[in-house]
């Protein structure tokens, strides 16, 4: 070995340089081998999994944001706002409402039942009972989680039982929000 050093010449430097590179080829060739090899077997067993696991979530988001959307109270940072919307909506025009602090109740882990109470400003002023049950359906159909858990009505004026009035009514009103606890 010393002998083939000590004589070391151009083309013995050119034969040793091309086989200590040829050898380092030669490892890298083989460890890109074993990886196209891991990948053509992930290619035809893990991909097609992959693939289906993508479309079934891909499915779940779109059916859940299409749910999101649907929900009245998306974008709303306190249904206050989302019930005074509904009541100055087009098909139920019942105008101002008071509508008292909410009360949270917890009627077992991991649910929160918030009750809000609902009037109208003017007290004394009866509504049109269509444009009333108009406001109910609004409010549990566009929201999935808003209920309306107690409504009591009576006629405007004092009228005998016998005297047949107008069809206005004095009204109240509860809703329910029921929502999971952040834990």
């Amino acid at each position: 070995m010393k002998a083939f050093f000590k004589d070391m010449n151009m083309a013995r430097g050119i034969i040793l340089g091309s086989l200590v590179l040829s050898l380092g080829l030669a490892y890298n060739g083989w460890r890109l081998h074993t990886q196209r090899v891991e990948l053509e077997a992930a290619l035809e067993s893990d991909v097609p999994n992959m693939a289906r696991e993508t479309q079934v979530l891909s499915r779940r988001y779109s059916k859940l944001y299409d749910e999101a959307e649907m929900e009245g109270l998306k974008g709303q940072s306190d249904p206050e706002s989302y019930l005074r919307a509904l009541a100055i909506d087009p098909k139920v025009k019942l105008g101002g409402t008071d509508i008292t602090k909410p009360q949270a109740q917890r009627p077992s882990k991991g649910v929160i039942d918030i009750k809000y109470r609902i009037v109208p400003q003017e007290r004394d002023r009866g509504t049109d009972r269509r444009n009333l049950a108009n406001y109910m359906w609004l409010i549990e159909e566009r929201s999935r989680r808003v209920r309306v858990t107690q409504f009591s009505m009576t006629r405007e004026g004092n009228l005998k039982p016998w005297e047949y009035g107008n069809d206005r009514w004095k009204w109240d009103l509860e809703v329910t929000s029921r929502q999971k606890e952040d834990e």
